[in-house]
């Protein structure tokens, strides 16, 4: 069966604000995001196929803040800034059943793969360049939060549990992205006015009885 793919658009798009004269001090960054605090939600249904690629991104007209890079040293933030952008997903699975009443109470094994980081501008993430792509490495730090907690590296799959198919409670994980510093002005050029995505494959294996 095709893959499904689905993008959720809660993107920021990324401006920066240099508040120095130095011409390695890049400091503050503006962005549109969902909601103020950075917390978004959605939700995603794993089919028969057993996977689903979805899509995070940077960019949401709605409301306006300013993603400050976590590794400042900041005692306090200022109105509207935030420090990482959370997603909380709902994971629902139809089982493998031809329909949904064999599928009911299916157990399977829940795993997510972080594919990898690209630009809106990209339609595949093969059309990122190679210094691109470390770039966009280098800037950003992906992270499974709550319960399991996890740092999430491209091309590994972490296992989030076990997930019941057809079931009235979803599992629910949250990701996080928090941005880095940038090094150079390079970085800096790159990531200004970008809109950033990440993809992840959601994938259950059915528990053999």
């Amino acid at each position: 069966m095709k893959k499904s793919k689905l993008k959720f658009l809660a993107i920021i798009a990324i401006c920066v604000a240099m508040i120095s004269t130095t011409a390695i001090s890049y400091v503050f960054w503006q962005a549109g995001v969902d909601h103020a605090s950075g917390e978004n939600n959605l939700g995603i249904t794993i089919g028969q196929a057993g996977r689903v690629t979805t899509e995070l991104s940077f960019d949401d007209s709605q409301t306006t803040g300013t993603l400050v890079p976590y590794t400042l040293d900041l005692t306090r933030l200022l109105a509207g800034q935030i420090q990482a952008v959370v997603w909380t997903i709902d994971i629902n699975w139809d089982g493998t059943g031809v329909n949904a009443a064999e599928a009911n109470n299916e157990k399977g094994d829940l795993t997510v793969e972080f594919l990898g980081i690209k630009l809106a501008s990209h339609a595949e993430l093969n059309d990122v360049s190679t210094s691109d792509r470390n770039r966009l490495n280098r800037l950003f730090e992906v992270q499974l939060v709550g319960t399991p907690n996890a740092d999430l590296t491209i091309g590994a799959e972490t296992d989030i549990g076990e997930i019941t198919a057809n079931d009235n409670d979803p599992t629910t994980i949250q990701i996080r992205v928090r941005m880095r510093l940038p090094e150079d002005r390079e970085d800096y050029d790159f990531i200004a006015n970008a809109n950033v995505v990440f993809v992840f494959n959601f994938s259950v294996e059915a528990e053999n009885f």
